[in-house]
């Protein structure tokens, strides 16, 4: 470069050419001392010496390696976005059908702990309808027989029975709507844990087939429909058969015909009609719950890529595919609402007919009884008053197709890992080996094979990490480095075997697994909530003063204290507002929280200074005392501090040593190391 421009917090302290910078001996000549390393001065100037650099080697390397690498992460990237569509496209389009009743049965089953909430649903449900029936047929009784100027005492029972009737049915209402209302919420209450608890363990291996936007809109979509299973399908299904039972009995006790009217009505309009509507419109549910879930994923992805949209100029581009999400979702939710309609048009009209045949079936029935022409009128609107209840069917037929459709989706994302699961206990039972864990390494990697979909990252991998040893893994973007951690903490399905202290990591639970390791990665993320609140994450029970040491480690303590609030301080969701590397330095202050005996660290000082980086560093070694520690880096500055150095490359463990062996073998560690060098 002509001129380069030095930094240092927000002002500019140097300027000038390279040569010129390190002429002047200040910062900039800091930085370039703190990234290199005694061992590494020795080596170069023997180098020196002995021989010119050779441009030549460095070239190929940096040209040839570099874009096999980008090829290859490209591949990756293919690959995994043509199994997510194909994935999709298969869940979408699959016959879920044969899916319904268990969809059902889990909605069904979150219900246990509130089976109380449940029959006082149904109680104040059926009462109101009851009630409602009630208050009618007095109400007809009365208006009829006042029509012939009785004594007021002949009416005062039933005057009674319609404040009696209509008070009641307000308060059954208020009641059903409370306790429906308040088990429904219990019930998503449940739905949500319960689905957290299977989607934890998942992550982040789902993604491997799954986008986030994708994942995020169908959490709200779906669960979104659910909250209308128990207030729209449970609660009036249920109530539609007791009401229907005492109907008939009712209806039976006047006469058989007036309970064979009842029961050919609530088979037509209860059972019938909701099979044929939800019949035609079998395609809607499952294509709205589809279409739904699209928008909402393109919203979120939009959202969280707003910035590189509104860089690249493709602003119109996102609207426009945007507006055809929500155009294909209206569409849908309009044949939805066309399928209502009709079923509205249709009840209307049965109700209708219901009024007429209550009147022929009054008649034939009451003939000859005294005062028989008041019970014709009776007998009529009560069987159309009857309606309340039968009119729900219908939606809670869709309600129940679709929150099942809802259910089966949301449990496709569990049924993603059986057959890892299923693998990974086969393999287990099959490995069950006794190690005696007084001389096992740490952690053992035995025929280690792993491959994302049909691309192989891992073939027979051996590796062996004792006890307290600190090794640092470098090598080549896309070489395998991170995979490795993945497989550590159990997130993929491989084959092959890895110990930890001598115990197959699949005989462990999550929890298990996960109380060995500590990890740290360049990808920090921070909550909205207090950087105390942010830091104690990694340790619930630290106090202020663990944080506050924590704070001293990473060398953001004294930042921290020139804030107004100190750790009270809110920090934006994503740590908006934080510069990069102090959201790294807040995530490394996690890591001192925790009291683990295996240090996972996948460039963790990314985005650091070389003075920052370098004094993190040293804290870091204090750290590192009596931890077994595995460290990904692309600096090389510390690598002499370490005890191992294993260089992988597509996979294999190319060279592996300690950092002066490795140097002196001039392989293809001191390739990369020398390539390092030359980029400062």
């Amino acid at each position: 470069m002509d001129i380069l421009f030095v930094m240092q917090e927000g002002r500019l302290v140097e300027s000038g050419s390279y040569r010129d910078l390190v002429a002047q001996n200040g910062y900039f000549t800091s930085l370039v001392n703190t990234y290199s390393n005694p061992v590494m001065r020795k080596v170069v100037e023997e180098t020196l010496k002995s021989e010119s650099p050779n441009p030549a080697l460095g070239a190929d390397y940096s040209s040839g390696d570099t874009s096999y690498d980008i090829v290859q992460q490209v591949e990756i990237e293919a690959l995994h976005n043509t199994h997510a569509s194909n994935v999709k496209e298969h869940n979408t389009m699959g016959n879920t059908q044969q899916n319904i009743r268990r969809g059902l049965w889990s909605l069904w089953k979150l219900l246990s702990g509130h089976k109380a909430l449940l029959v006082g649903s149904v109680v104040f449900a059926m009462a109101t309808v009851l009630m409602n029936i009630g208050l009618l047929t007095t109400s007809t009784w009365l208006i009829t027989k006042a029509s012939e100027h009785p004594l007021l005492v002949v009416l005062s029972l039933a005057i009674v029975g319609v404040r009696f009737f209509g008070i009641s049915r307000a308060i059954c209402r208020y009641g059903e709507r409370y306790v429906s209302h308040s088990m429904a919420f219990q019930g998503l209450y449940e739905l949500r844990i319960a689905f957290f608890k299977r989607l934890e363990p998942l992550v982040p291996r789902i993604f491997q087939s799954m986008k986030m936007g994708d994942l995020l809109g169908r959490i709200m979509a779906d669960i979104e429909t659910l909250q209308f299973f128990y207030l729209r399908t449970l609660v009036p299904s249920l109530s539609f058969l007791v009401v229907t039972v005492l109907g008939c009995i009712i209806g039976y006790q006047l006469h058989p015909i007036v309970a064979m009217v009842i029961a050919l009505y609530s088979i037509l309009v209860g059972v019938v009609l909701p099979m044929i509507i939800t019949y035609v419109l079998r395609q809607v549910p499952p294509m709205r719950l589809h279409t739904r879930g699209r928008m909402k994923e393109e919203l979120i992805e939009s959202i969280h890529g707003v910035v590189d949209i509104i860089m690249s100029h493709q602003e119109k581009r996102f609207v426009q595919s945007m507006k055809a999400s929500f155009r294909d979702f209206d569409g849908w939710q309009s044949l939805w609402n066309r399928g209502v309609r009709w079923n509205q048009t249709i009840l209307l009209g049965l109700a209708q007919s219901a009024l007429l045949v209550g009147i022929i079936v009054g008649v034939w029935v009451i003939d000859g009884i005294t005062y028989g022409p008041l019970w014709v009128a009776v007998i009529a609107i009560g069987l159309q008053s009857y309606f309340e209840t039968l009119q729900p069917m219908t939606e809670a037929s869709l309600h129940g197709y679709e929150s099942a459709l809802a259910m089966e989706r949301l449990e496709q994302l569990d049924d993603r890992s059986g057959q890892e699961k299923t693998s990974l206990e086969s393999m287990n039972h099959q490995s069950s080996i006794d190690v005696d864990k007084t001389v096992s390494p740490m952690i053992r990697m035995q025929a280690l094979s792993f491959a994302y979909d049909v691309l192989p990252i891992y073939e027979e991998l051996e590796l062996s990490i004792q006890k307290g040893e600190k090794v640092a893994i470098v090598g080549p973007s896309g070489s395998g480095k991170s995979t490795l951690f993945a497989l550590l903490q159990g997130w993929y399905a491989y084959s092959g075997t890895i110990f930890i202290d001598g115990v197959d990591t699949r005989a462990l639970s999550e929890e298990e697994l996960q109380s060995y390791m500590a990890y740290a990665t360049q990808d920090i993320y921070i909550f909205h909530a207090t950087i105390g609140d942010n830091i104690r994450l990694a340790k619930p029970s630290a106090t202020d003063e663990d944080i506050w040491q924590a704070l001293e480690a990473v060398q953001l303590a004294d930042w921290v204290r020139t804030l107004p609030k100190g750790l009270r301080t809110m920090v934006g969701q994503g740590g908006m507002g934080l510069s990069g590397g102090q959201r790294q330095r807040l995530g490394m202050a996690r890591l001192y929280l925790r009291d683990a005996e295996i240090l996972l660290l996948d460039e963790p000082l990314e985005g650091l200074d070389q003075v920052t980086r370098h004094l993190v560093q040293d804290q870091l070694s204090t750290l590192f005392q009596g931890k077994t520690v595995l460290y990904i880096t692309h600096h090389i500055e510390q690598l002499h501090e370490m005890d191992r150095i294993v260089f992988l490359e597509d996979g294999r463990i190319v060279e592996s040593g300690t950092y002066e062996r490795l140097l002196a073998l001039q392989g293809r560690f001191y390739e990369y190391h020398r390539l390092s060098m030359e980029r400062i």
